[in-house]
Parts: structure tokens; C-alpha cells; sequence
């Protein structure tokens, strides 16, 4: 039977609760007043094989099973972006599904991330402009190396190889998403010496030598502020630099760290309340 996630959280909350779950549960997550009660409900509508063990670890709430016509009106569907020429994103499971997704976009690698408590399905507005902006960087490069911080799902580490990085190397300091992106890697046919999965906290890392060419970051803004100076010393002078999880608010103060710690951003996007910005 269906299942669907519920938690009480105070009005003040809310903000923050939207932000967290478009992170965590894209597009399957709903937030209602309760007005009686002067609180609000988040409800995430679970997917097919998972339990909500991992939101119930992480923020408390309880599972519940949903009746037949009620999880007819919940907003699921299958993932699918589309990334310049080169890559198609999508969440279904389904062999024929994806065959088909094959025979409709030939000569784009297709990339299945399917919808889990690890952020990076492709069709969030920041991972799916650091995708466009690590398309370009691919077609810029010959021979380049990808170190991607918070990789989430791993979705960008496997994109950068499949677009012909020599390597890529993903951090992650979330224990419960480190083996959600070293199956996604094997999902891809690639090795873990191809791509290599690895728990790490960057707040924790003492960076050494300048050892790649490009690094990908989408995390929280206060997280990239403090990481900036380490980027730095492991960016080769040539390498390109590619950041998101900035909310609008919080652009002027993150470019200027990130200008402080001698990065020139050469391109900003802004999609929705989010902003991607990549230097040279």
C-alpha cells in the first residue's frame, strides 16, 4: 500500500521546511495549515520501496499508509531532464521505460537517478543548471579531472565521466546518501576506481596540492563561504569552479566570497530563487 511521511512543524518553520524539501523530496511533498492547531503539516508521499526510515532518523514524524483514492491525486511522476545535447536525466526505474528513452534521444548518455532521500535527481533547479554548466565545461576541455563537494546522489561525479572526465571523486558527509551514490555509480555500467564515492566533511578537510581541474559544489551558502579558501588551494590556475545551493538572498554576500577568495565568476545564473554561477 501506498505510505506517506507526516510531521507538525510551527508557521515560523516554514520556509525553512520548503527549502529542505525540494532538496529532499522533490515534487512528492505537500505543506498544510492546520489552523485549529496553529500549525502546519509536511507530508511526503513516499515512493515504492521506501519506508521513511531515513526521515524518521533524521527529523522525527511518523508513516502512514494511504488509502487507494487518496494516493490517486498525490503529484508523482517520473523525472526527466534534458541537458543540451548530451544527457538525459530521468528517475523511472523501468527497463522498458528507459529503452525507450534511448530510442527517442540517441546519442545522449542517459543518466537514471531514481527518486531517494539523497539530493541530486536532476530536475532541481540547482543540480540541473550545474549540469548545463558542467556540459559546457566538457566541451571546453580535453583532459580534465572533476572533484564534486556534497555530491548528494552522485549525479554530477557520474555526469562529469560520462562526459569524459579522466576521473571524479565525490564527497559527501551525509552517511545515509554515500551508499544511495555508490550504487547510482555501478547503476552506470561505471567502476568505483572510475568514480569514487567517499565520506567527507569539508568543514573538517585540509586541503593539499592543486589536483583539479574542475570542482563542483552545490551546498548551502554559509558552507560554501567556509569552503572557498580550500577550493581555492586544490583548483588547478586553469580550472573552473561551479557553485549553487545559493538562495537570492544570499548571492551578493557568497560571489563576494567567493571574489575574496580569488575566484571571478564568469557566468550567474539565476533560475527560480536559486542561483549557479561557474568562473573561467
Amino acid at each position: 500500500m501506498p505510505e506517506v511521511w507526516k510531521k507538525l512543524i510551527s508557521p515560523e518553520d516554514e520556509a525553512l521546511w520548503e527549502t529542505r524539501l525540494e532538496v529532499l523530496a522533490e515534487g512528492r511533498f505537500v505543506i498544510t495549515s492546520l489552523v485549529v492547531r496553529q500549525r502546519l503539516k509536511v507530508e511526503v508521499f513516499l515512493e515504492q520501496g521506501n519506508d521513511g526510515a531515513d526521515l524518521i532518523k533524521k527529523f522525527g514524524g511518523s508513516v502512514d499508509t494511504l488509502a487507494d483514492e487518496d494516493w490517486q491525486s498525490v503529484p508523482l511522476k517520473p523525472i526527466l531532464v534534458k541537458v543540451r545535447d548530451k544527457l538525459v536525466i530521468t528517475s523511472t526505474t523501468e527497463p522498458d521505460a528507459q529503452a525507450k528513452l534511448r530510442e527517442l534521444y540517441p546519442g545522449r548518455e542517459l543518466i537514471i537517478i531514481p527518486a531517494e532521500l539523497a539530493f541530486g535527481t536532476g530536475d532541481h533547479d540547482t543540480t540541473a543548471t550545474c549540469l548545463r554548466f558542467l556540459v559546457d565545461v566538457a566541451k571546453e576541455r580535453d583532459s580534465w579531472s572533476l572533484l564534486d563537494l556534497g555530491t548528494g546522489t552522485g549525479i554530477l561525479a557520474i555526469a562529469a565521466k560520462l562526459l569524459g572526465a579522466s576521473k571524479a571523486l565525490g564527497w559527501e558527509n551525509d552517511p545515509l546518501a554515500v551508499p544511495v551514490a555508490e550504487r547510482n555509480v555501478l547503476t552506470h555500467g561505471l567502476q568505483a576506481e572510475a568514480v569514487t564515492i567517499e565520506a567527507e566533511d569539508v568543514l573538517a578537510w585540509e586541503p593539499q596540492e592543486k589536483a583539479w581541474d574542475v570542482i563542483t559544489a552545490n551546498m548551502f551558502s554559509e558552507i560554501l563561504i567556509a569552503t572557498f579558501p580550500k577550493m581555492r588551494r586544490v583548483l588547478k590556475p586553469d580550472g573552473t569552479l561551479i557553485i549553487s545551493g545559493i538562495l537570492r538572498e544570499q548571492e551578493a554576500e557568497t560571489l563576494a566570497a567567493a571574489e575574496k577568495a580569488g575566484f571571478e565568476m564568469k557566468e550567474v545564473k539565476r533560475v527560480g530563487k536559486w542561483v549557479t554561477a561557474r568562473t573561467a
